[in-house]
């Protein structure tokens, strides 16, 4: 059954062709929330959705949102486009679960609803999305859903890591276990994605999480933090030089042509460590010097590992 919104008659247009009335509704929205033309193509975006998805109304303008399903792996995205867009034209109503990119090449989880939308003289039809951002629904193939895991590259969630870093932190305070955290981030990964394309950065993500485990204890965790930055949590009980020979081998690894071919040309990793108590004594302090060090090593060029001791 078709479901629409029906205008009053006196209900004016902006220059844009965007309802007025849904101005105050795009300003305040937590959401990210899109207008689409009776075609599908994009009229406008609320705030919220740049500040999530990375674009403003200016680059997307006049498009359709087919990145919004580029999420797919084997090329599933354009046929889920496809389907999306008769059915929201023949019905004026969709709902589904969506796997889209960010701007940043970031794969990003919604549960999206468009509405058909015109006034009672037929006088423009509009269709009106909300994204609603949920726990990860669709999985890295053979990987069983864990709310706590990145679907891509099966490292722990941001979540994950923030609970993890609290517990191991108690531990460390009892002398119970050793506290190191490592940020890595890929540098230039956005021109990465734009020059071999979103699967291949995808590739090269799943490929960075693997070196993390390979490298780390049973009992360190390995997190995707955001985008292309990830997190090692070092709870093993570890001396100095141990800490280096571990990094030191995470680096080699990542730098190894077998990897990622004759990609390796355009990628390099920036490495910043923090270490308990030298370099904080609470998670925030911990998390802001790795941080702070990862930033020095990418503002000299990248393709380095930066101590926050040496800061």
């Amino acid at each position: 059954m078709q479901k629409e919104f029906l205008f009053p008659h006196n209900l004016p247009l902006n220059d844009k062709d965007v309802p007025a009335m849904f101005e105050k509704v795009f300003e305040i929205a937590s959401e990210p929330m899109i207008i689409l033309d009776q075609v599908g193509k994009i009229v406008s975006v609320n705030p919220s959705f740049y500040e999530t998805i990375g674009y403003n109304l200016e680059s997307v303008l006049r498009k359709n949102i087919s990145f919004l399903f580029s999420g797919f792996p084997d090329g599933n995205g354009i046929n889920a486009y496809e389907k999306f867009l008769d059915e929201l034209i023949r019905t004026g109503y969709w709902h589904n679960k969506i796997v889209g990119r960010k701007k940043s090449g970031g794969v990003v989880h919604f549960d999206a609803r468009f509405l058909e939308i015109k006034d009672e003289r037929e006088y423009g039809k509009y269709y009106v999305g909300v994204l609603s951002s949920i726990s990860n629904f669709f999985h890295r193939e053979g990987v069983e859903y864990n709310p706590l895991r990145d679907s891509l590259t099966s490292a722990y969630n941001v979540h994950a890591f923030s609970e993890f870093m609290e517990r191991t932190l108690l531990r460390a305070k009892e002398g119970e276990a050793d506290l190191s955290l490592l940020v890595l981030n890929v540098d230039r990964f956005s021109e990465f994605n734009e020059k071999y394309g979103l699967i291949e950065g995808d590739k090269v993500l799943c490929s960075v999480a693997d070196v993390l485990r390979k490298n780390s204890s049973k009992i360190d965790y390995v997190a995707r933090l955001k985008d292309d930055n990830f997190g090692l949590v070092i709870s093993s009980k570890h001396s100095q030089p141990q800490l280096e020979k571990m990094i030191n081998a995470i680096f080699v690894d990542l730098c190894e042509k077998d990897l990622f071919g004759d990609k390796i040309a355009d990628l390099s990793f920036s490495i910043g460590v923090a270490c308990h108590p030298n370099s904080g004594e609470d998670v925030s302090e911990l998390i802001k010097s790795s941080v702070r060090a990862m930033k020095v090593a990418k503002n000299n060029g990248g393709n380095q590992v930066v101590y926050n001791k040496y800061l």
